[in-house]
């Protein structure tokens, strides 16, 4: 602060420097009019009073004090020049004063006037730039050194992440009025009361997501993933339900009073409250380690979805170890996971104690490598405004193993296994998933294409293969999409058109429910689904490969035909043009187009390619504290892929979909 009150102190004596200066040269123009003819050296003795004017205070102290030895030897000699004049007046009789004393004199008295002005002039400067300062000081003491460091904020030790949201949902004619495939079944479920009158499902569900995080210390954090009334229908669990036993008084549903809470195998499938997932992360000086219950999520999420989106409903969540480091501008991830552990053995008579593997041999382990080059949206933006093209891209590579397998999977307490409880497995798939971004200007390409290379040597679920018998599986799928995207309008016209692709199996049936049903006979022609396999002659040709990719069920196409009619895609071919618009800030629409088709017309129940058209249209609200609404409406148009093998014309299928969310 010291360098701050120099400066000011330097401003203020150059502005009052003028003002005084101005003074001293209008007091000595006065003397020079009053005095009409000076001569030279007191023309310079009034220079010199100008020049005293204009120095600094230590300099105009020192000409005060000349001016003032100035005056004392004129006085002297007016003086002496008196005592002169008077003797000589007597003697010669008196006579008047010279016009030089006179003006000598004069200046004298004029010096006197000045200099006593000009001190009390800097006696009140020197008085108010003394005020200034003093009050300038005292206020500093109140603010902020600019060079100071502040104190860094305190590390919150509970931080809460999540959503609330509610969907309403009316499902108009999902089974197409189609009627059923060759085994019985429906393109989707009907009305139970009367399935041939209204066509027409309704309903609402709602979740609260919490994720909250523990930070032990800046490097140290503890999260999670917890559902609360996970996907919970409006009216699921009320309390005159039998299973409920909530109370005995209300004989009748028409008389239920309230609902009571979710439990798990009683009155629902899952309980009130649902931990996903849970894990730590240690930052470490040469990356950050990562261990527990995760999320596994990587790049358009084709193939491995965490499921975080406000509409999504499942979420790949994985027991995984990792470390994630960065070398040459590359992240580097190296992970273990344990997708399923077989057999389980629980402390003997203590289920609460802790539990442990009871074979190895029978667990599913995966390996994996990625490596991405992946920049933040900010630098993304930052690069862009100078011009820049962006490039992103990354692979990931997942090795996948079983040994042998389970018959009858759980967790025994004091039971120990024999070798007749196992059987040979011998899986083995190797994952690659290759991704790359473009960003340039306003337009966005990215895609996604992934492979499962695999097989299994015995595919039978509960017996080891007989000698010189063939029950193996060959596994060879491929999926990809590509998305671009284009902006104009200042940005608020996005313009995007997306391909996706799903490989077949020539297998009848999509091949997304291996066993509808609970049937285990290979599919027939025709059929909706069925397993993509067989390798039993008993129950059907014999087919030793499964090619058909399936995208995770958290990819969202559109509103009816993959997300809900089949649930998955897969066997399949898609376009998708799409054109969105932002009217303000919080208020925007989005329309698509979907054309699908199957790769193997095999696949579908119609026989056919060609499965149908959709349209779709969103109008979206989302304001700066958080509150999201968006009202839907999708049509499709089945096209001879979706015609049952019955004779019976499919007709369209509609769908209004009005959804709520508080994002915290």
């Amino acid at each position: 602060m010291i360098w701050k009150r120099k400066r000011w102190t330097l401003v203020l004596v150059v502005l009052l420097a003028g003002p005084l200066a101005a003074h001293g040269q209008e007091a000595a123009d006065g003397s020079r009019q009053e005095g009409q003819a000076a001569e030279p050296g007191a023309a310079a003795e009034s220079g010199a009073g100008e020049a005293a004017a204009r120095p600094s205070d230590a300099e105009a102290d020192r000409g005060a004090a000349s001016a003032q030895a100035d005056a004392a030897r004129e006085a002297a000699g007016e003086t002496a020049a008196g005592e002169g004049a008077g003797t000589q007046t007597k003697e010669a009789g008196s006579s008047p004063p010279s016009p030089e004393a006179l003006r000598e004199s004069l200046r004298a008295e004029l010096r006197a006037e000045m200099q006593k002005a000009l001190e009390a002039e800097r006696a009140r400067v020197r008085a108010e730039v003394r005020a200034a300062v003093a009050a300038s000081l005292a206020a500093q003491e109140w603010e902020p050194d600019e060079f100071e460091v502040e104190e860094a904020p305190k590390l919150e030790l509970f931080e809460l992440d999540g959503y609330f949201r509610m969907r309403g949902d009316a499902f108009v004619n999902f089974d197409l009025n189609a009627g059923e495939d060759i085994n019985g079944r429906p393109l989707f479920p009907r009305p139970g009361w009367n399935p041939d009158g209204s066509d027409t499902l309704a309903s609402a569900n709602q979740r609260l997501r919490l994720a909250p995080t523990l930070n032990v210390s800046e490097d140290i954090k503890i999260k999670m993933t917890v559902d609360v009334l996970d996907n919970l229908v409006w009216g699921q669990t009320p309390d005159a339900f039998p299973l409920n036993l909530a109370t005995q008084n209300t004989p009748l549903l028409a008389f239920t009073g309230t609902s009571v809470e979710p439990i798990a195998g009683q009155n629902a499938a899952f309980d009130s409250i649902s931990v996903k997932r849970i894990w730590g992360e240690v930052l470490t000086p040469i990356g950050l380690l990562r261990f527990g219950r995760m999320g596994s999520h990587w790049g358009l999420g084709v193939l491995a979805n965490d499921g975080n989106c406000l509409d999504c409903d499942y979420g790949d969540h994985v027991d995984r170890l990792m470390f994630v480091t960065k070398i040459a501008g590359h992240y580097v991830v190296p992970a273990i996971d344990t997708p399923a552990t077989g057999y389980l053995f629980q402390q003997r008579d203590r289920y609460q104690g802790q539990a442990f593997d009871l074979e190895q041999r029978d667990d599913v382990q995966q390996y994996i490598l990625a490596v991405a080059r992946r920049d933040n949206q900010e630098d993304i933006e930052k690069r862009l405004l100078e011009g820049e093209t962006v490039l992103n891209y990354g692979v990931y590579n997942v090795l996948r193993v079983q040994n042998v397998d389970v018959k009858v999977p759980g967790i025994y307490n004091g039971t120990e296994k024999s070798r007749s409880d196992f059987v040979e497995r011998g899986a083995v798939a190797y994952i690659p998933d290759l991704w790359v971004r473009v960003n340039a200007g306003k337009l966005r390409v990215e895609a996604e294409a992934v492979a499962i290379l695999g097989r299994i040597e015995n595919a039978d679920l509960l017996s080891d293969p007989d000698p010189g018998s063939d029950n193996s599986i060959s596994i060879q799928q491929f999926g990809a999409v590509v998305q671009s995207e284009y902006k104009a309008v200042q940005d608020k016209l996005r313009v995007g058109l997306e391909l996706g692709f799903a490989s077949g199996d020539a297998a009848p049936g999509m091949g997304i429910v291996a066993t509808p049903g609970g049937a285990s006979q290979y599919p027939e022609a025709g059929s909706i689904d069925g397993k993509q396999f067989n390798i039993d002659p008993a129950v059907g040709q014999i087919d030793r490969d499964i090619n058909n990719f399936k995208f995770d069920p958290d990819y969202h196409v559109d509103l009816i035909l993959w997300r809900e009619i089949f649930g998955q895609v897969t066997d399949a071919l898609y376009l998708k043009p799409t054109v969105s618009y932002d009217l303000t800030h919080a208020f925007g629409f989005d329309v698509q187009a979907i054309y699908s088709r199957t790769i193997f017309a095999e696949s579908a129940p119609g026989l056919a390619n060609d499965l149908g058209v959709e349209l779709d249209g969103t109008v979206r609200y989302r304001s700066s504290d958080g509150f999201v609404a968006k009202l839907q409406y999708g049509i499709l148009f089945p096209l001879p892929g979706l015609a049952l093998q019955n004779g019976v014309s499919p007709e369209i299928a509609q769908t209004v979909q009005g959804h709520f969310a508080i994002e915290f």
